[in-house]
């Protein structure tokens, strides 16, 4: 029997299934002035330059607050730690707040023993985060 073509892209595995992305950050609709971002997968290295292009691209467009739904952000390493913390400084300059909603306990985990969730401000869900990000409460 004549094995099915198969492609030997980088997409493809041997089986011929095509893997979903590891990351990936999505713009959703929001307020005017807010960028809200879904993250989702297993961010790294490899979606810090995307994380922080889009985040430059917004304060360029007079953006001043960020919203992140990490409802499906499994797992963050240093470099996006790092751009969490560059956003953050960029939107307090700005006039604006980085606002973390729904954070998964391991992510939460990690904001914990490096003291970033002291530094954050957090929200129980997207509609409080949009609110802080307008300038609602205070961080917490």
């Amino acid at each position: 029997m004549e094995e099915p073509h198969r492609s030997s892209g980088p997409d493809v595995d041997e089986r011929g299934i095509k893997p979903p992305p590891a990351f990936a950050i999505e713009e959703l609709p929001s307020r005017p002035g807010t960028l809200l971002l879904r993250l989702v997968g297993e961010l790294d290295l490899a979606a810090s330059d995307g994380f922080r292009e889009r985040v430059e691209r917004a304060l360029a467009a007079g953006v001043s607050s960020v919203v992140l739904d990490m409802a499906e952000a499994g797992f963050i390493d240093s470099s996006i730690l790092k751009e969490l913390l560059r956003a953050n400084t960029a939107m307090q300059d700005a006039g604006g707040r980085l606002v973390l909603t729904d954070v998964q306990p391991v992510v939460q985990r990690l904001l914990d023993l490096t003291r970033v969730r002291e530094i954050l401000v957090f929200a129980a869900s997207r509609d409080e985060a949009l609110g802080r990000a307008s300038g609602g409460a205070a961080p917490g």
